[in-house]
């Protein structure tokens, strides 16, 4: 149990007492079933929980709101999905009648403080963890990476918001570190009670920042991001008048902290254990996964580059670079994970590619079309040269390119300047 000297032990109004009782239920059913979907090989007990709330979710999607066609749509990427915000409302909608149903038969409880303490318990560690899953992700490349070569072969204007903004936050390691470092003060802060409100603080004013960028870029994860603001100012709730009276009046105020009694000696023990095995074990077992997985894709990628094609043979007949000609290649773009064909109309193709670099082929097959394959023989010759050749399009065709280097890109070769007399913005 705990005891909290920011809440006073009094009779609240039974208006505080409803608000407090759907906010505490709206957290727990957000955050839940965190932390243990976080826990490798734990995940899949609580799978009863999330098929229970999809099977309503879709309900609610389906009988209120008529949107007959809703459905879950698994593994994008993308946190704003329409099923999410279907999902949002369900929880609120479950949040009101749980708290009625539970309002109704403990009208005679003078306050739900203990339960208050518990959810800011809860809802410390989850924004906490987050907050250093999201920091240690960028002190490494997890979450951003220096552009590759297909973005920096990617006109400018063709870039999505979310493009940018990837690109932008990837060049610079500087600013990137800076950014994860905030995230992992604030949340390392809400980990301890004496410290929780400077790291609310922290995490309020770095998350803002993210949350701009989530909006002003369109990156699919404003539902997430805005609900770490949220929680983070529910945490910061009770002290929020006394940081008025400091902030704003200048008026000396003392913050106080909660203490946490386990009258048990084996509940202070596990604690001691818990606490920082859930820490230690999440972020290290997500950052391990994170490394291994950028290992593994930067292993995979050979001859990465922009391959210009100077000479282009098709059928024994030399095609010149004309700018309506849709068959001539202009460049080739090989990627991390893809191969891309621009023709001189400037309209890329996109493969999935194979490299075998002991044969010296690339293996092509085509997204859209299964049945569409290529195998082309390559050559790696010097004065950074290189050709393929093979059938294409029925075509047998004959490419001499000339390799771009990364130092051939200004965005690469600027570097960092301590003088400028001169503004470079180009």
């Amino acid at each position: 149990m705990t005891k909290e000297s920011s809440i006073e032990q009094q009779h609240w109004t039974q208006p505080k007492k409803f608000l407090l009782l759907f906010l505490a239920t709206y957290l727990f059913l957000y955050m839940f079933p965190f932390p243990i979907d976080q826990i490798p090989f734990l995940e899949s007990l609580l799978s009863f929980y999330t098929t229970a709330l999809d099977f309503v979710t879709l309900w609610v999607g389906h009988h209120l709101l008529g949107m007959q066609l809703l459905e879950k749509i698994e593994m994008t990427g993308s946190g704003d999905r329409t099923f999410d915000y279907v999902k949002l409302l369900t929880t609120v909608l479950i949040s009101i009648f749980i708290s009625c149903f539970v309002f109704i038969f403990t009208l005679k409880h003078k306050n739900y403080t203990k339960l208050y303490s518990w959810i800011i318990i809860y809802a410390r560690y989850y924004v906490g963890l987050y907050m250093l899953l999201y920091g240690f992700g960028k002190l490494y490349d997890g979450q951003f990476v220096f552009p590759g070569i297909s973005r920096l072969e990617q006109p400018y204007g063709n870039s999505s918001p979310m493009g940018l903004l990837w690109t932008f936050m990837g060049y610079s390691k500087s600013y990137t570190v800076f950014s994860g470092i905030g995230e992992i003060v604030g949340g390392a802060l809400l980990f301890f009670r004496r410290t929780t409100v400077l790291g609310c603080l922290i995490s309020i004013i770095v998350m803002l920042n993210v949350v701009m960028l989530n909006f002003s870029y369109d990156v699919p994860v404003k539902i997430f991001s805005s609900h770490l603001v949220l929680i983070s100012l529910i945490i910061l709730a009770p002290n929020i008048n006394r940081l008025w009276q400091f902030f704003v009046f200048n008026k000396t105020t003392e913050i106080p902290s909660s203490k946490l009694y386990l009258p048990k000696k084996w509940m202070r023990v596990g604690r001691l254990i818990l606490k920082p095995l859930i820490i230690v074990g999440i972020i290290g077992f997500t950052v391990f996964q994170d490394i291994e997985a950028g290992n593994e894709f930067s292993t995979n990628a050979p001859l990465v580059g922009a391959y210009k094609a100077d000479v282009f043979i098709a059928n024994r007949d030399t095609l010149s670079p004309l700018s309506a000609d849709s068959t001539r290649w202009k460049k080739m773009v090989i990627a991390e994970d893809y191969i891309s064909i621009i023709t001189m109309l400037d309209k890329p193709v996109y493969y999935q590619a194979q490299i075998d670099t002991v044969n010296k082929k690339i293996y092509l097959s085509s997204f859209n079309d299964t049945t569409e394959k290529h195998i082309l023989a390559y050559k790696i010759e010097p004065n950074n040269q290189f050709s393929v050749s093979g059938l294409y399009d029925k075509d047998s065709i004959c490419v001499s390119f000339k390799k771009k280097g990364l130092e051939d890109y200004l965005l690469v070769s600027r570097g960092f300047h301590w003088i400028n007399d001169y503004p470079f913005n180009r």
